[in-house]
């Protein structure tokens, strides 16, 4: 009995020895045949967050990339790699490719170098495009520096869309304005308020602008001044001397008036007295004069 018993309990361990080796040739064999490999699902067109549990289903790993599509909705897989359907190992990695919609002509910070600008939109699929006729003046940005981009930041355009940079020309060339008749302190503000920088001149005299007023100026006024130029402008001020009237004052009353003003004085009386009344003069009151000029005047007696 005893005997019999032992060899039951031999046949069982052997079995279960046999049993166990069948059971690790059978994975073995189908690990080394389809059980390694795995099937790349179907993802095109779901959400991001489906795609990625159907890849964790089929024992695979993923990462993602954000890319543009005109067709596919944002946060849509637009793109598997490798492709749908594909034999891969199990656990290894696939890529998602996860639409974000059209692009979006992005923001360039006014000022920026056209490198910035060419960066930007290159990150976001976009060709970046030049077109010397549409830059423009600009008082704030310089000369060859980004001013904007056409079309405006935040327009939604297709994949591969042309955006231009408009760069800036710097300042606007500005027109030299006539002050010629204003005051000295009327025509310093005008030229200040157009942008230019006034300074005064050497008086002048002129027998058609009354003293005090402006005569011309340097650059003369319609000069077209390159933006970013010299913007001083010299103000020229009449420094004339109108001739008053004397007509009725005594000749001594004349030469005081006329020496106030700078202004010599010839009296001529007849019978040869010069002490007498002035009836006439000459230049005739009104008339604009230099400093220094003589006014001849007729007494009488």
């Amino acid at each position: 009995q005893q005997q019999r018993t032992k060899s039951r309990r031999a046949f069982y361990i052997w079995m279960a020895i046999i049993i166990v080796l069948a059971a690790a040739i059978a994975t073995t064999a189908w690990w080394l045949g389809s059980g390694q490999w795995a099937q790349v699902p179907t993802v095109k067109g779901l959400p991001a967050a489906a795609a990625e549990q159907k890849l964790q289903d089929a024992h695979l790993q993923f990462t993602e990339k954000n890319v543009h599509s005109n067709d596919v909705p944002k946060g849509t897989v637009a793109d598997v790699a490798p492709g749908e359907q594909q034999q891969v190992r199990r656990g290894s990695t696939v890529e998602l490719s996860v639409s974000q919609g059209k692009p979006v002509v992005p923001t360039v910070p006014p000022g920026a170098d056209q490198a910035v600008a060419n960066k930007l939109l290159g990150d976001e699929g976009l060709q970046s495009l030049r077109d010397a006729g549409k830059d423009d003046f600009s008082d704030n940005i310089p000369a060859g520096k980004v001013l904007k981009l056409v079309p405006d930041a935040g327009t939604q355009v297709n994949v591969g869309s042309g955006v231009v940079v408009v760069l800036s020309k710097g300042p606007a060339p500005k027109k030299v304005p006539s002050v010629v008749g204003q005051t000295h302190d009327q025509a310093f503000q005008t030229l200040q308020q157009a942008g230019f920088e006034p300074v005064d001149g050497p008086g002048e005299s002129s027998d058609t602008v009354d003293p005090g007023k402006v005569i011309r100026t340097n650059p003369p006024a319609g000069t077209q001044i390159a933006g970013g130029g010299n913007n001083q402008v010299t103000v020229i001020v009449s420094n004339a001397v109108v001739v008053p009237d004397l007509k009725g004052m005594s000749a001594d009353d004349a030469r005081n008036t006329l020496k106030a003003l700078n202004l010599d004085i010839d009296v001529q009386g007849f019978f040869g007295g010069k002490n007498g009344k002035v009836f006439a003069q000459d230049p005739p009151p009104g008339t604009r004069v230099k400093t220094g000029t003589k006014i001849t005047v007729q007494v009488f007696p």
